[in-house]
């Protein structure tokens, strides 16, 4: 009895120990590596013709570190050598595409050939501050203060091919997706008043898949600034920032101010404007305009200084003080 209890404890000490080394046994299974297995990244994602193209490879299945890597461009071999991870390279034309290949061998006869064709898409971004105000005679551009609004327009640069096409619009690097889609090469951004600068992103696809391209601006915030202006018969003079002083040829003229880049669509609307002369407090009958009448055959000066703030926009604020002699 006691040897069948000892014979069956011996049989199943051996199953158990035998299970143990049978479960340790390594268990290899045949893994099929191909080009899929490694990305190809770059930067820019979408570059434009004549710009500078850093490619870079990654891979969680093989050691890129301990791989031999050959990158060729149009079948031409331009750079081999271990762990040869990244790589950079300048594109041409819009009508000269790249044919990028990557050979990565891991071993003498194990590699993987990883290809891409690289079609140079030019687009450009025009931008225009659309409530920005400066006189008619003003020949520079309008430039955005604090809370203005842009428009930004999307120009696809394109010989030929499919016009149609999908815009994705970014705002400080966040899709805009109510100003997103199907022919909206515009977009208007209104900037908050703690920001510097204006932010503005667009990636441009055709219909057809034949074009991507992706660009982006940004536009610093400019300050308000407040010209002087006398009117006299037949002549009018802008002075400019740094002028200390008017000097009056006539007993009566006009003195103008010009609110540059103020949120305003004819320099008084929106706006509040507060004059003093010789320090007393003025109001005149126009809020831009100051007459000045000047006594006939009297000499003197007097400082006229204005401040010019935006109902709305706080930081539309400025002020500037002139002397007339006369």
């Amino acid at each position: 009895m006691v040897s069948s209890y000892l014979k069956l404890f011996l049989i199943l000490t051996l199953v158990f120990i035998t299970s143990v080394i049978v479960s340790q046994r390594p268990i290899y299974a045949q893994q099929i590596i191909g080009p899929n297995d490694v990305s190809l990244i770059l930067s820019p994602e979408l570059p434009g013709s004549y710009q500078i193209v850093t490619a870079n490879l990654e891979s969680y299945v093989i050691n890129l570190d301990s791989s031999d890597i050959t990158w060729f461009i149009n079948d031409v071999e331009k750079l081999k050598g271990i762990g040869k991870k990244s790589f950079q390279f300048e594109t041409e034309g819009s009508n000269s595409p790249l044919d990028i290949q990557i050979k990565i061998a891991w071993t003498d006869s194990d590699y993987i050939t990883k290809k891409i064709r690289i079609q140079p898409a030019n687009l450009d971004i025009l931008w225009q501050a659309v409530d920005s105000y400066t006189p008619p005679f003003y020949k520079g551009k309008a430039l955005p203060s604090s809370e203005s609004v842009v428009l930004f327009v999307a120009v696809p640069q394109r010989q030929s091919g499919n016009s149609e096409y999908v815009y994705t619009w970014r705002r400080n690097g966040d899709v805009v997706q109510e100003a997103s889609g199907y022919n909206k090469n515009s977009f208007l951004l209104e900037n908050s008043y703690f920001r510097d600068i204006f932010d503005a992103g667009v990636d441009v696809s055709s219909r057809d898949g034949t074009y991507n391209a992706e660009q982006r601006i940004t536009i610093p915030r400019f300050d308000t600034v407040i010209r002087f202006a006398l009117e006299e018969v037949g002549s009018l003079f802008i002075y400019p920032d740094s002028s200390p002083a008017i000097k009056t040829h006539q007993s009566s003229s006009l003195l103008h101010v010009y609110p540059y880049f103020f949120s305003s669509s004819d320099g008084v609307s929106d706006l509040i404007y507060n004059w003093t002369i010789d320090s007393e407090p003025y109001e005149p009958g126009k809020a831009n305009e100051l007459p000045i009448i000047t006594p006939t055959g009297e000499t003197g000066s007097s400082i006229i200084d204005v401040t010019v703030r935006h109902m709305n926009n706080i930081l539309q604020d400025n002020n500037a003080y002139i002397r007339i002699d006369f």
